[in-house]
């Protein structure tokens, strides 16, 4: 297998064991994007895979001083992007949060 397939299996093996622990992803779109890993904008976020998997997950914004991104300009940037429920996408950060 090449190198590309090798990472995608690891990848896939490391979600499965992420879901299988009932964890929680944070991701930081606008950070994400700066931290040069090859992400040219929302719609190349990875975050389908998260969906595809069913494993929760909550948009967080790294620092508004740094990026100049609100959480709620993160979320509905990310929610667009990729066809996603802002609703839920807000339900499910709510389950998931601190004081819920």
């Amino acid at each position: 297998a090449n190198r590309i397939e090798r990472l995608k299996s690891r990848q896939d093996e490391v979600l499965g064991q992420i879901k299988e622990s009932g964890s929680v992803i944070e991701v930081c779109p606008t950070s994400n994007l700066s931290a040069h890993l090859g992400l040219r904008s929302y719609e190349d976020h990875p975050v389908g895979r998260l969906v595809e998997m069913e494993i929760p997950f909550v948009i967080c914004t790294d620092d508004y001083g740094i990026f100049g991104r609100t959480l709620r300009e993160e979320v509905t940037g990310l929610s667009e992007a990729k066809g996603l429920n802002e609703d839920q996408v807000i339900r499910t950060a709510e389950e998931y949060s601190l004081g819920g």
